[in-house]
């Protein structure tokens, strides 16, 4: 990985620095050693997804270490899980599907959608070579991730979009992740299932055929959100705060420094492929929005799909304010800024 370029030294931070000007000062501060004496520490639940990428590029970048924040990801292999861990306290933010958090939170669980990763669907559905057409799909297997994850009402909508009635054409397999469900294609256990880039790309190639394509279909979603829980964000509000600030480092640095993004994808992946990086980064990088709000259309999208969603509105499962507080300061607009060219 390129090392961060060296600058003139800051000047010595002092404990009494309000953190607004610590997120101004951090792209300054960039490549200098203790900046900030004391490290605080962030146990982060993530998955084995590019939609982890930011936070990839904000770890690699060094961002969090300058900030005086020790952020430890922990990879597990479903939505559910994750959240669980937050709603316990063994982890204080997650990186998952908004609609697990929100699953979590309607049975009493104490999660905030904090940002979001992905707003909108990024899968196509791909299917056997053995299936012609929507109709050829009635009586099959399709793979999910798991009834609580984001790619079961993505995969819903998909079918819906064929003519097929999800609830009885199709038979539901919880597969696991998406490397899970690939697999699973693959081997011929299930006949279709949801896939992003670089693994479309790997579908294609063993012919494979795309049915639809949702990230064409600008549906908003939460798919992937940035959470924590409202008492953490009452309790540890500068953390939290820290942790946004490196992220959106991380979010600008991707979609502004392709050549670092890439190798950073490279090492995440375990893949040397340029074309397959190349290919994941145009389909990507355009779907991260630059300022990442969680929007109320997101939720409701979701709500609409839940019987038993009772009187919850939007508004109840998200907080914008520290993101529009780093707005407000600057920050999202300095941070795209140092990485133009």
């Amino acid at each position: 990985m390129a090392k961060p370029r060296d600058v003139e030294p800051c000047f010595r931070c002092r404990t009494a620095v309000k953190l607004k000007a610590a997120s101004l000062i951090f792209f300054l501060c960039l490549g200098v050693a203790n900046c900030v004496a004391a490290q605080d520490k962030v146990i982060v639940a993530t998955l084995r997804s590019v939609s982890q990428w930011s936070l990839w590029t904000a770890l690699e970048s060094g961002f969090y270490k300058e900030l005086g924040i020790e952020v430890l990801p922990v990879t597990f292999t479903g939505g559910t899980q994750t959240i669980t861990s937050l709603v316990s306290g063994d982890v204080q933010i997650t990186t998952t599907g908004g609609s697990t958090a929100i699953n979590a939170a309607l049975k009493g669980g104490d999660v905030k959608l904090i940002s979001t990763t992905l707003g909108i669907f990024p899968y196509t559905l791909y299917v056997s070579p053995r299936i012609h057409s929507a109709a050829d799909l009635k009586g099959k297997k399709i793979g999910i991730l798991s009834f609580g994850g984001t790619a079961y009402p993505a995969t819903r909508y998909a079918l819906q979009h064929l003519g097929l009635n999800p609830d009885a054409d199709v038979t539901f397999i919880q597969t696991g992740d998406q490397i899970a469900r690939f697999g699973a294609l693959a081997s011929g256990s299930i006949d279709g299932t949801l896939l992003q880039p670089p693994d479309t790309i790997k579908a294609k190639e063993l012919g494979f055929k795309p049915m639809v394509n949702l990230a064409q279909s600008g549906i908003k979603f939460p798919m992937n959100h940035n959470s924590t829980s409202a008492r953490y964000i009452k309790t540890n509000r500068d953390k939290v705060k820290k942790f946004m600030i490196g992220y959106i480092g991380g979010l600008a640095r991707l979609k502004t420094d392709r050549e670092f993004a890439i190798q950073v994808l490279g090492k995440y992946l375990r893949n040397k492929d340029q074309t397959v990086l190349n290919e994941t980064y145009d389909f990507w990088s355009a779907l991260y929005p630059a300022k990442p709000y969680v929007e109320r259309e997101q939720i409701e999208n979701y709500l609409v799909t839940l019987k038993d969603r009772g009187s919850a509105k939007a508004e109840d499962f998200m907080d914008n304010s520290i993101l529009a507080e780093l707005e407000r300061e600057g920050f999202i607009a300095a941070a795209y800024k140092r990485y133009q060219k």
